[in-house]
């Protein structure tokens, strides 16, 4: 073998090596791509559930705290009539806009949730927060489970229950918001490798 051959099968070792280092890497990176997809795509899917099931829950205690208010007041039947009147005149409208063919945002098969309704949806979004950082939002979720657990309600505690709905609202704004960021960073991230 020549020096010139020599030369040649060094050059074609060393493309090999330098091609198979090349596969390692990129199969290294393509993985790690794959692991960051997957929690991001997995940490967006969290987000939305997180807020649709506050959003549900909320409104639902919002109207609980409204209707318990009424029966602790003693509202007077007429404002009661009128109320009822128009929630009347709602459901008529809601259900000419659905014979008219026009989707609308209300489930007209929603039922009215009890004590076990809440409680368990309460343990259930109370399962999705992190006990270190969210704790704010578990002692207002358990501030609920306990609230709906008691048959008696006085008007201190309506008073309190919707200082822990806004609790609540704040505090998932605020966890909502820099979850959002860290999949900004984590997406930003990915590409910058």
């Amino acid at each position: 073998m020549n020096w010139i051959e020599g030369i040649t099968l060094f050059g074609v070792l060393i493309t090999l090596c330098v091609a198979v280092g090349n596969w390692i890497t990129t199969n290294r990176n393509l993985k790690t791509s794959k692991y960051i997809d997957t929690i991001t795509s997995e940490r967006i899917k969290w987000l939305s559930t997180v807020r649709n099931e506050v959003a549900e829950l909320i409104t639902n205690v919002e109207f609980a705290l409204r209707k318990m208010q009424w029966n602790i007041a003693g509202k007077d039947p007429d404002y009661l009539q009128w109320e009822i009147d128009r929630l009347d005149s709602i459901d008529r409208q809601i259900e000419e806009m659905q014979s008219a063919d026009i989707q609308v945002g209300v489930d007209m098969n929603i039922k009215k949730w009890s004590e076990i309704d809440y409680i368990t949806r309460l343990r259930l979004l109370q399962l999705r927060f992190n006990p270190n950082e969210d704790r704010k939002i578990i002692q207002s979720i358990e501030f609920f489970i306990d609230f709906f657990s008691h048959t008696e309600i006085h008007q201190n505690s309506l008073e309190t229950a919707r200082k822990h709905v806004n609790i609540i609202i704040d505090e998932t704004q605020t966890m909502l918001k820099s979850e959002w960021e860290k999949v900004k960073k984590e997406s930003l991230g990915k590409r910058n490798k």
